[in-house]
Protein backbone atom coordinates (compact mmCIF):
# COMPACT_ATOMS: atom_id res chain seq x y z
CA UNK A 1 0.00 0.00 0.00
CA UNK A 2 0.88 3.41 -0.80
CA UNK A 3 0.57 6.56 0.89
CA UNK A 4 1.01 10.02 -0.11
CA UNK A 5 2.55 12.50 2.29
CA UNK A 6 2.69 15.89 1.31
CA UNK A 7 6.11 17.42 1.15
CA UNK A 8 7.32 19.22 4.34
CA UNK A 9 7.57 22.81 4.59
CA UNK A 10 11.23 24.46 5.82
CA UNK A 11 9.87 27.17 8.38
CA UNK A 12 12.24 29.82 8.31
CA UNK A 13 12.49 31.84 11.46
CA UNK A 14 14.43 35.09 10.96
CA UNK A 15 17.73 36.59 12.61
CA UNK A 16 16.18 36.55 16.24
CA UNK A 17 14.86 33.41 16.69
CA UNK A 18 17.19 31.86 18.87
CA UNK A 19 17.92 33.35 22.01
CA UNK A 20 19.93 32.46 24.86
CA UNK A 21 20.32 34.31 27.98
CA UNK A 22 21.27 34.11 31.48
CA UNK A 23 18.66 33.19 33.68
CA UNK A 24 16.29 35.71 36.11
CA UNK A 25 17.71 36.66 38.92
CA UNK A 26 16.65 34.77 42.31
CA UNK A 27 16.16 35.73 46.17
CA UNK A 28 18.25 33.37 48.29
CA UNK A 29 19.07 34.67 51.92
CA UNK A 30 19.17 38.14 52.23
CA UNK A 31 20.30 38.95 48.60
CA UNK A 32 19.69 38.71 44.91
CA UNK A 33 21.77 35.95 43.09
CA UNK A 34 21.56 34.55 39.57
CA UNK A 35 21.98 31.20 38.88
CA UNK A 36 24.81 30.02 36.79
CA UNK A 37 22.48 28.43 34.52
CA UNK A 38 21.29 29.18 30.79
CA UNK A 39 17.75 29.37 29.27
CA UNK A 40 17.30 29.51 25.65
CA UNK A 41 14.59 30.09 23.63
CA UNK A 42 13.47 29.34 19.74
CA UNK A 43 10.46 31.02 17.87
CA UNK A 44 9.44 27.96 15.69
CA UNK A 45 5.89 30.01 14.60
CA UNK A 46 5.05 33.68 15.10
CA UNK A 47 2.34 31.92 17.52
CA UNK A 48 4.55 28.70 18.81
CA UNK A 49 8.38 28.64 20.60
CA UNK A 50 10.13 26.01 22.53
CA UNK A 51 12.04 27.04 25.79
CA UNK A 52 14.80 25.10 27.79
CA UNK A 53 16.84 25.40 30.51
CA UNK A 54 20.26 23.95 31.35
CA UNK A 55 21.74 23.47 34.48
CA UNK A 56 25.15 21.20 35.83
CA UNK A 57 22.41 18.66 37.40
CA UNK A 58 19.61 18.32 34.87
CA UNK A 59 17.98 20.41 31.72
CA UNK A 60 14.49 20.61 31.07
CA UNK A 61 12.34 21.36 27.63
CA UNK A 62 8.94 22.55 27.47
CA UNK A 63 6.22 24.36 24.27
CA UNK A 64 4.57 27.60 24.73
CA UNK A 65 3.67 31.13 23.10
CA UNK A 66 5.25 33.82 23.18
CA UNK A 67 5.11 36.55 26.10
CA UNK A 68 4.37 40.37 25.74
CA UNK A 69 6.94 40.88 28.40
CA UNK A 70 9.54 38.65 27.75
CA UNK A 71 9.40 36.96 23.90
CA UNK A 72 9.60 33.22 24.23
CA UNK A 73 10.55 32.92 27.69
CA UNK A 74 8.01 33.33 30.85
CA UNK A 75 8.34 36.10 32.88
CA UNK A 76 9.69 35.66 36.41
CA UNK A 77 6.43 36.93 38.12
CA UNK A 78 2.90 37.13 36.72
CA UNK A 79 2.13 39.20 34.46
Amino acid sequence: MRVWLPPRRMVWAGDDALTVREMFRRFKGNEYYTPEEAMVGLSVHPDACVTAFVQKSNYGVQTNGPYLETGCFEPPYGH
